[in-house]
């Protein structure tokens, strides 16, 4: 088995481990705690998902200059040196933050501030090891970390649901228990930059070197910002303009959504790193194969709109309006995780992070237009979502033909064609027929689709077993 398959097993693995503890807190968790208590564990999430931006770069920056590279040659002073320095500032931005985000609120959003403070902060330093070991190529240290955490919390969460534990604020205190375990974990591995952080000998260039990272990372980071504002800005209206209860039921859709780009996306963790190795007709070749298998594959995760709805319709009937909006959200597991996995990537690869940002910003104003005129005009949270999906097709869309032309070959007009028309029977039907009729619509489309691509798909399967 070749580096690149390893990496992609350890990858998948730690993967596959935290998707089994995802799918125990999505579907044991709400049942257990009600709305309101699961809306804050939802909000919890949330907020924290955005704590990667005090990096202001640094983490991005640092990444995409070593990566490619062997650990041992690392300089681990200066790297130490950042982390010190990323660590100090964390702690002054965030405490005023969390003593002013606590005044004026409920008990429970008030522990959710200072829970989120603190869990930055461990999440941060992870993240910035993480990079590390990931732009390095050593993938399976870094996926042996995902996977103590993993364990450990789905372990827990078993723990306090046989307890019958209905408070949101146990599970807050493990989850950020469970994450530290993985943080001792990556430091165990990166002892030399750990054991640096805490060396005062450090050069007077560092700080120079570090801007310079900070300025490369940041155009990266401004980019993932505004990437993830196109559906996070949609959530934090809906919490800010319908309250906790309706937020908990959007992001109860969300997380159906999230175990399937979280899974597959785990491949752009595993790809960079390699592809940033090879020459660029081996990258140009890897990515036309990729993009078609991708078009052709992704549309078959629609056909588990049914199985959701029944899923949640008996389990947990109290979330059942969550459906109406998954079936908008789902299909951003062809489009948003289409461009996670392969446009992200090489976009990286080829040093046009300025192209990604131009279509993060171009779709971020999509989407907050959209979300506006929803809100105040439509007051239609079903409209809120449908801008959500309108914006992350339109940035694929725009970041397919781009990257076409940075890699030198043709956008595959087809591909998409085939992608929005899928889209549009899949929501139209389920719209307008029912979630049963829809299903066996949507079916024999996805059937013609597959029918009519027969023989790549024979190709692929020998790929596979090759």
């Amino acid at each position: 088995m070749g580096t690149l398959k390893k990496n992609f097993a350890f990858a998948f693995g730690a993967q596959g481990l935290q998707l089994l503890q995802s799918v125990i807190w999505s579907l044991l968790i709400p049942k257990l705690m009600g709305v309101e208590q699961f809306g804050y564990w939802q909000l919890f999430i949330f907020y924290t998902q955005y704590g990667g931006f005090l990096s202001f770069g640094l983490i991005d920056g640092t990444f995409l200059k070593v990566g490619g590279q062997e650990y041992r040659n690392l300089d681990y002073r200066f790297l130490g040196f950042q982390l010190q320095a990323f660590l100090v500032w964390q702690i002054i931005i965030l405490l005023p933050v969390a003593l002013y985000g606590t005044h004026n609120v409920t008990s429970e959003r008030s522990f959710t501030i200072i829970m989120s403070c603190i869990y930055v902060i461990l999440y941060n330093v992870m993240t910035y090891l993480m990079y590390i070991l990931q732009a390095v190529n050593e993938i399976k240290y870094m996926s042996f970390g995902k996977m103590l955490t993993a364990i450990f919390f789905t372990t827990t969460i078993i723990l306090l649901l046989c307890l019958r534990v209905n408070h949101f604020e146990p599970y807050v205190i493990f989850y950020i228990l469970c994450n530290t375990t993985c943080l001792t974990y990556y430091i165990i591995k990166t002892k030399e930059i750990a054991r640096a952080t805490f060396s005062r000998n450090f050069s007077e260039g560092y700080f120079g070197r570090m801007f310079r990272n900070i300025k490369v990372g940041a155009v990266l980071l401004f980019s993932n910002i505004c990437g993830m504002l196109i559906l996070g800005f949609g959530r934090f209206m809906v919490d800010n303009h319908w309250g906790i209860k309706a937020f908990s039921v959007v992001s109860f859709a969300f997380m159906f959504v999230n175990f399937f780009m979280s899974f597959v996306t785990q491949g752009s963790l595993v790809l960079f790193p390699e592809l940033r190795r090879w020459d660029k007709e081996k990258v140009k070749t890897f990515y036309v194969k990729m993009r078609r298998t991708i078009s052709i594959l992704f549309p078959t995760a629609l056909v588990l709109y049914l199985p959701i709805y029944l899923l949640v319709k008996f389990w947990l009937p109290q979330y059942l309006d969550s459906a109406k909006y998954l079936m908008f959200l789902l299909p951003l597991c062809i489009f948003d995780t289409k461009m996670n996995l392969l446009c992200n990537t090489l976009f990286k690869v080829y040093n046009k992070v300025k192209s990604l940002l131009l279509c993060n910003v171009l779709a971020l104003s999509c989407s907050i237009v959209g979300i506006l005129i929803s809100l105040f005009v439509v007051k239609s949270m079903v409209a809120v979502v449908l801008t959500m999906l309108i914006a992350i097709t339109v940035r694929s869309i725009v970041a397919e033909v781009l990257l076409s032309k940075i890699v030198e070959t043709p956008p595959i007009w087809n591909n998409l064609g085939a992608e929005l028309a899928l889209v549009a029977i899949f929501v139209s039907a389920n719209w307008y027929l029912g979630i049963v009729k829809a299903f066996f619509v949507y079916l024999v489309a996805l059937s013609v689709r597959l029918y009519y691509n027969r023989n790549e798909l024979k190709a692929l399967k020998k790929q596979i077993k090759k």
